[in-house]
């Protein structure tokens, strides 16, 4: 009995707490290796303003790091890559061997690209997280 009262206990304090997941940020961007010197790095933009970096190799800013951005930076961010349509882009899926390879995930949605073939919007934002960050 006294298992199932700590147990009920655990799990009502447990579904209280919110917790950032790295699973489900509001922006995830991630940038992959090719041959050459391409950025590669994974960044996380949660709701509330939290960003995850982590600087891997071809960066100025190496290493994890973890910042809040001010209320204005997330709304100009979130602006424009709502404006990039998410809902209607498609990934790329063509193997090229020496392309870099961009991810970016804007409210659960996934696109991948490939080399330079990034539209406008996207590429809109991508640049304005890269500055913010100091890529």
């Amino acid at each position: 009995m006294k298992m199932l009262l700590g147990l009920i206990l655990m799990m009502s304090f447990s579904c209280n707490t919110v917790k950032q997941d790295p699973s489900d940020p509001l922006i995830q961007l991630t940038k992959k290796r090719c041959f050459g010197k391409c950025p590669v790095y994974d960044l996380y933009v949660y709701k509330d303003g939290l960003v995850k970096y982590n600087g891997i190799d071809h960066v100025k800013r190496r290493g994890k790091h973890e910042f809040t951005l001010s209320e204005d930076q997330l709304t100009e961010i979130k602006n424009v890559f709502e404006a990039a349509g998410f809902e209607t882009l498609e990934s790329q899926e063509k193997k090229v061997r020496d392309l870099p390879i961009t991810q970016v995930s804007f409210q659960h949605k996934k696109v991948q690209f490939i080399g330079n073939d990034i539209p406008k919007e996207v590429k809109k934002g991508i640049g304005l997280l890269e500055r913010i960050v100091g890529i």
